[in-house]
């Protein structure tokens, strides 16, 4: 009760919980559900062309802040790593970070030199790095 307001306090589940990924040729065919002791598995797929192809990476959810340093599946051994996401680009001012809604930029950049308002392949400037 916080001023006569009836409140319920529970922790965050992303501060309760972690991200790692374990990669073995053996678990392309593996459904997730066969993996125990994860709140929940996903792998990792990779676009090639206009096809959704699955490696050898499986995304493990854990419900603990510290994750084992192996896990087995199955009769495999495996080592848990870290995951370590993709950075976010965004395609109108080229910089990395949150979404396209926290750019400021009023109109789209040269992927190449990030500076002007003109098409790459149009560009002579030398490349520069925004970040």
């Amino acid at each position: 009760m916080f001023l006569n307001i009836p409140v319920t306090v529970s922790p965050h589940k992303s501060l309760e919980s972690s991200k790692r990924v374990i990669r073995s040729r053996d678990l392309r065919y593996c459904s997730e559900e066969e993996l125990s002791g994860v709140t929940h598995a996903r792998h990792i797929k990779v676009r090639r062309g206009e096809d959704k192809m699955q490696i050898d990476t499986v995304d493990l959810t854990f419900d603990s802040r510290k994750p084992p340093r192996r896990m087995r599946a199955g009769y495999l051994t495996l080592d848990v790593r870290p995951y370590v996401p993709l950075s976010i680009r965004r395609y109108r001012c080229q910089r990395n970070g949150p979404g396209k809604d926290r750019c400021k930029k009023p109109a789209a950049v040269c992927v190449r030199c990030r500076k002007g308002v003109h098409v790459e392949r149009d560009c002579s400037a030398d490349p520069h790095c925004v970040n």
